[in-house]
């Protein structure tokens, strides 16, 4: 009998909490054999602009989707996991109360998160009001941004250093915010760390020190590459562009003509 190695599912929430319950207990019943997985788990409309608190469901002080979830990811024999929506930043690293969860992902080789409605999460993990928490230009998200980011990008050094088969790990931070963090250690020569997005962030030291420590384990050179995210063009860019491609096209044309009127006499 074939057995199941990869899975990938997409699926959208309920205003029922008990589906997304469901979900989490699901992932224990999966075949073993699964060595690539990856859930889009979208949350409806009603969830992202009334109410953030309900993007999570907890039960013995951690979101249960988060806690199954990271579970998972430690599986024996799992190789990629991928996740694309809302959890808690548990979902790299167990809460230090949780002293009896393991901290070891043996074979995984890439961990990837796409966090859908990061201010979402921002509002919950600092305890500001949704209003804040979206607001682009209130000081207390920005505050929130770096903290939120900060405190990920520290998750997932502890578990990338636990994870002795790492290869290309990452986050991406949708929406606004528009940002994607990047731990690869297959191009030894290379930065380990990659920042594409926002000049904004800005990593603190305690965040630069795990991201030190977690390369030493791979024995990488710690390297930090920051990028800017390519804008798109406007729409004047574009027409001057064009008039310039044009200019460029008609002189040609007429040095073309001009060649053929000489060849000609």
């Amino acid at each position: 009998m074939t057995r199941l190695r990869e899975l990938d599912v997409t699926t959208f929430d309920g205003k029922s909490t008990q589906q997304k319950v469901e979900l989490a207990r699901s992932l224990t019943k999966l075949p073993t054999s699964i060595n690539r997985f990856s859930l889009q788990y979208r949350s409806s409309r009603y969830r992202q602009e009334d109410d953030p608190e309900g993007l999570l469901v907890t039960e013995d002080g951690e979101d249960i989707l988060t806690r199954e979830l990271r579970r998972f990811s430690q599986r024996e024999g799992l190789k990629v996991f991928r996740f694309s929506g809302c959890a808690e930043l548990s979902i790299f690293w167990p809460p230090d109360s949780a002293t009896s969860e393991p901290r070891h992902w043996p074979t995984l080789e890439a961990f990837q998160i796409h966090f859908y409605h990061p201010q979402h999460l921002a509002s919950i993990h600092t305890t500001e009001s949704l209003d804040v928490a979206q607001d682009p230009n209130d000081s207390d998200r920005i505050d929130a941004h770096k903290g939120i980011m900060n405190a990920s990008l520290r998750a997932l050094a502890k578990c990338s250093a636990c994870m002795p088969k790492a290869k290309d790990n990452y986050i991406y931070f949708d929406d606004t915010w528009d940002t994607y963090f990047t731990y690869c250690t297959m191009f030894p020569g290379d930065p380990c760390v990659i920042i594409n997005g926002e000049l904004d962030v800005e990593l603190d030291e305690e965040t630069v020190d795990e991201w030190r420590k977690t390369a030493e384990v791979h024995n990488l050179d710690f390297q930090i590459q920051i990028e800017e995210a390519k804008e798109e063009a406007t729409d004047e860019e574009e027409a001057t562009d064009e008039e310039e491609a044009t200019d460029e096209e008609e002189a040609t044309d007429e040095e073309e003509a001009t060649d053929e009127e000489e060849a000609t006499e």
